[in-house]
């Protein structure tokens, strides 16, 4: 199924960031990733009228492996690992 709108984008430009961090061998962990995956789902929760955007922005965050760092005013990230296909129907 061939995505569109603004969930594609977004999608898009995260594997675009993804793939080109490990790619040139680096450790796409660290505060760059953790701002990076915020600032997208920031946009991805604006993008979409008729849903609140905190709720939005919490499960995009949470679907990312994401979390708020106790005492802290920012969020942690944990890095991508290998993709993993888990079956079923194409």
């Amino acid at each position: 199924m061939i995505k569109t709108g603004c969930c594609a984008g977004a999608a898009a430009l995260l594997g675009l960031f993804v793939t080109g961090a490990l790619a040139q061998g680096q450790n796409p962990s660290g505060t760059a990733y953790d701002r990076m995956i915020e600032g997208i789902c920031r946009q991805y929760a604006v993008a979409l009228p008729g849903l609140p955007a905190a709720s939005t922005f919490n499960q995009c965050m949470r679907e990312r492996h994401c979390y708020a760092v106790p005492g802290a005013t920012g969020y942690h990230c944990d890095p991508p690992g290998p993709e993993v296909w888990h079956g079923g129907g194409l």
